[in-house]
């Protein structure tokens, strides 16, 4: 009885954190994400008053002149649908990026620069979300980042929390038989 009540336990348990995820997977918006320093209106393809949400798979691209390029790509919210999507380089003179289902992002030479996408929806809303640029010379390595994940710990925290709440009802359990 007693192997069935702990493990009836650590099932509901487990369901609950399932269904928590779940519900906020599927009630997901796309945080609108402050910009200092807005895309420039003045640069040809740059929409008038576009608004900043979360759409890049990165932030922060390192890359350097004579090494490969990268690969960016864009979540789209489906509510935007029917959508027009376009990508630009703030500075094609430090990188270049081209697009089909995702953003090819190629460097050129030495430099800093911003790489957008944009996106009308098809309520004429205009959207847009961009990636930070950094190359370096040939030769240079990148300064590695330390990771940040505050939902990798916020993970862990909910699995060391469900498994103590487990040991508890099943110590309670061997207590109170």
């Amino acid at each position: 009885m007693r192997k069935t009540t702990t493990f009836f336990m650590i099932a509901v348990m487990a369901l609950m954190l399932l269904s928590g995820i779940a519900g906020a997977q599927s009630t997901y918006q796309p945080p609108i994400l402050p910009d200092p320093t807005p895309p420039d209106p003045t640069i040809p393809g740059v929409p008038d008053d576009p608004t900043r949400i979360q759409m890049l798979d990165l932030n922060d691209l390192t890359l350097t002149v004579g090494g490969p390029s990268a690969t960016l790509n864009a979540t789209i919210p489906s509510e935007f649908e029917p959508y027009d999507v376009s990508w630009l380089s703030d500075d094609t003179d430090v990188a270049t990026v081209t697009a089909q289902s995702a953003a090819t992002v190629s460097p050129v030479a030495e430099g800093s620069c911003r790489v957008y996408v944009f996106v009308t929806a098809a309520d004429g809303e205009e959207y847009y979300d961009f990636a930070a640029v950094t190359v370096l010379a040939e030769g240079e390595e990148p300064t590695p980042t330390p990771p940040t994940g505050g939902a990798t710990y916020t993970s862990i925290f909910a699995g060391v929390f469900l498994i103590s709440a487990a040991l508890l009802v099943k110590r309670k359990l061997l207590l109170d038989s």
